[in-house]
């Protein structure tokens, strides 16, 4: 999508959509809407391709935040969108990772309570290209550098990120088209986070220059090799592994392939993240009980 306002937005987010499906026959589905720029014009696309629920999470860490939630609601309906607004009780101590959590598994319920088995989320070319450098500061493996999964689970609900390729100016740009206001959220330029640190490094805030591309070309040739890595996972577990309902399973006589042995712990723990990589590498090459 450019930067300009796309002269066909319904057919260009038709045929995002197409890679991410199968969907209902209505095509009804969850967006959850911040009331920021990015998710009120995934909303807004939505509607003109199926039937978004606007699902506005009111996390009350930050005064003002059930009028903005209030306000987003009031400009889903505007344009056709029905919305829930979930309101959290979380600990004014909250950390950003524990409100993160609470807010997906917030959004996922709703989506459960309300029978899609779909939840859409904003984020685009921007969101990816910071993704990939937070996570290479920390020492993020390959399949971490993959960045944002276009598909992710959360539980028994997908989360479907079709902007992961779109430019936020693209958004914008839409927004402004059609006067559709937004919320701007004062996190997002408070340099305590790390992120917001990475976003004025990288220095391209509307996602167009060459260093958001290049961040997101390489986060899709990480993804690629995820994906090889996780195929050649399956065949092995497939021919080597026998699941049990009780969480555990029989393996042959070792070693394994790391990558398979890590499939195998998060599967039995639950686990929304793989394991630390080396302690597995260590396990897989001289299992010990």
């Amino acid at each position: 999508m450019p930067a300009a306002a796309d002269p066909d937005p319904a057919g260009w987010f038709a045929a995002l959509m197409a890679r991410l499906g199968p969907f209902r026959a209505d095509r009804a589905v969850g967006v959850a809407v911040s009331g920021g720029a990015d998710s009120l014009a995934l909303a807004w696309l939505a509607a003109g391709w199926g039937r978004p629920l606007g699902l506005v999470v009111d996390h009350g860490l930050r005064r003002g935040s059930a009028a903005e939630a209030s306000l987003t609601a009031r400009r889903l309906a505007d344009f056709g969108v029905p919305a829930r607004i979930l309101t959290l009780d979380l600990p004014a101590a909250s950390t950003a990772a524990a409100a993160r959590r609470a807010r997906y598994d917030a959004l996922a319920a709703a989506c459960a309570d309300a029978g899609l088995p779909q939840l859409l989320l904003g984020h685009h070319a921007g969101d990816q290209a910071e993704t990939l450098l937070l996570r290479a500061l920390h020492g993020s493996a390959a399949a971490g550098r993959a960045g944002m999964a276009a598909i992710q689970r959360h539980g028994d609900i997908a989360l479907l990120r079709p902007l992961l390729g779109t430019p936020r100016a693209a958004l914008l740009a839409l927004l402004r088209a059609r006067a559709i206001g937004w919320v701007e959220d004062p996190s997002n330029t408070n340099l305590a986070a790390e992120r917001a640190r990475l976003r004025v490094a990288i220095g391209e805030p509307d996602g167009l220059g060459p260093r958001t591309a290049h961040l997101c070309s390489a986060a899709a040739g990480w993804a690629e090799r995820r994906m090889q890595t996780e195929q050649e996972v399956a065949r092995w577990l497939a021919g080597h592994a026998m699941l049990h309902p009780a969480l555990f399973a029989r393996l042959p006589d070792g070693p394994w392939p790391a990558p398979a042995l890590s499939a195998l712990l998060r599967w039995a723990g639950a686990a929304p993240y793989p394991p630390p990589a080396a302690g597995v590498a260590t396990l897989a090459a001289a299992p010990r009980p």
